[in-house]
């Protein structure tokens, strides 16, 4: 997946090495083959040209990052689906130990409320101290 990025940028950077070439030898041609006032005719040219295949790759790439988005957007729904799932488990579990809760001996409910100021006083004399 690295080596995909990577070569994903170093293409990039040779379209836009190989045009910022291409307009350079543009410009330094037009000038010597064309008299002084047909070069601009030529160089105008020649920026419409280049100005359109810039076109071109900025909508290849918004398309490409339109398509990733929407991948990304597909598992982000995925993930928030089973996260709904995992949430609906949970409270099917608690439901559960609710009903163990009141099943239980009232001697076994006041041990566990007994057990439970315990660990109350016992964590906030932690944050006393």
């Amino acid at each position: 997946m690295q080596k995909n990025k990577i070569s994903k940028k170093i293409i990039g950077l040779i379209v836009i090495l190989s045009l910022i070439g291409l307009f350079a030898v543009v410009a330094i041609v037009l000038p010597i083959a064309y008299s002084e006032n047909d070069w601009s005719i030529g160089f105008s040219i020649a920026s419409s040209i280049i100005s359109i295949i810039l076109s071109v790759i900025a909508i290849i790439y918004s398309v490409i990052s339109g398509v990733k988005l929407d991948s990304q957007i597909i598992k982000l729904t995925e993930l928030v689906k089973s996260l709904q799932n995992e949430s609906s488990k949970i409270d099917t579990k608690m439901a559960e130990l609710a009903v163990l809760e009141d099943n239980l001996s009232p001697e076994l409910k006041t041990k566990i409320k007994e057990f439970r100021n315990d660990i109350q006083i016992s964590i906030s004399s932690l944050y006393k101290d």
